[in-house]
């Protein structure tokens, strides 16, 4: 995502010289591979957002295709060691069980998805059943309403804007670090808030406010997706942002480079 290059799949169902001599005239009128530019035109433009996809197009049909991932079950408890082949076997149902399938949407997830198993087989033997639900506060945020109550986390934005205002020299180097405009979507008992920190050498640097709903005219380098509670955590250092990115509590959609230097910005502010 760093220079907003797009990759995505098309597979086309489409006659072809290949099948003219086993489909009839009718259903190769059918497959006109006309009907794949259209797709292809549309991921090619630059207004399209889409990435990381397969699409299943023909006919005048198209879809998207996803992987499906089984919930899975964690068969090495915390300081157990590795499996046996003889209890991995034993537990294979578990494993292809798609009862409760989820749609991995990043590499990301699957860390986050070992991370649960491991919780669903402490709380499997201790009988703590809330220890596999995991605490409120450190769910990945989810889209809420809009709402201008305050958050415990406005602190953090008050303090740049502090550095901003007052110490010219140390914003230029925030920027001169940062390169970036960074989002961070912020989520609390009251609603969400967004903020965008535009910290680029050369331009005015700024700590904005805006609608979680509205697009921005540019779209921020990356956005971090977190609840009020961890992003305080996040700025004393009392979570890591590696730890809350395994556990799903760190959404992170943009990119990976700049993500790893806000570590640094929150430090600067203690």
């Amino acid at each position: 995502d760093k220079y907003n290059i797009k990759v995505n799949c098309v597979v086309p169902v489409a006659g072809s010289r290949m099948t003219e001599t086993v489909l009839p005239a009718d259903m190769l009128q059918l497959l006109d591979p006309a009907h794949i530019t259209p797709i292809v035109m549309y991921l090619a433009h630059e207004s399209n957002e889409h990435t990381g996809s397969c699409f299943e197009v023909g006919g005048g049909w198209y879809s998207q295709v996803r992987f499906q991932r089984s919930q899975g079950i964690s068969l090495s408890p915390k300081g157990a060691g590795p499996t046996t082949a003889e209890n991995l076997a034993a537990n294979f149902s578990a494993i292809t069980d798609f009862s409760k399938a989820t749609y991995p949407t990043s590499p990301a997830s699957a860390l986050q998805e070992m991370m649960a198993a491991q919780d669903r087989a402490v709380a499997a033997k201790s009988g703590n059943v809330a220890a596999s639900i995991g605490a409120v506060s450190g769910q990945a945020a989810t889209k809420a309403s809009v709402n201008s109550a305050p958050f415990p986390s406005d602190a953090i934005f008050k303090k740049i804007q502090n550095i901003i205002d007052t110490d010219k020299a140390k914003a230029a180097g925030l920027s001169a670090t940062m390169k970036a405009r960074v989002a961070f979507t912020v989520t609390g008992s009251a609603g969400t808030k967004k903020w965008i920190l535009q910290l680029l050498p050369g331009v005015e640097p700024a700590v904005l406010q805006v609608d979680p709903d509205e697009k921005q005219a540019e779209r921020p380098n990356v956005t971090l997706i977190i609840s009020d509670e961890n992003l305080l955590k996040l700025s004393t250092g009392a979570l890591s942002p590696e730890y809350a990115y395994m556990r799903g509590w760190l959404e992170i959609k943009g990119q990976m480079g700049v993500a790893l230097k806000v570590k640094n910005l929150l430090s600067e502010l203690n």
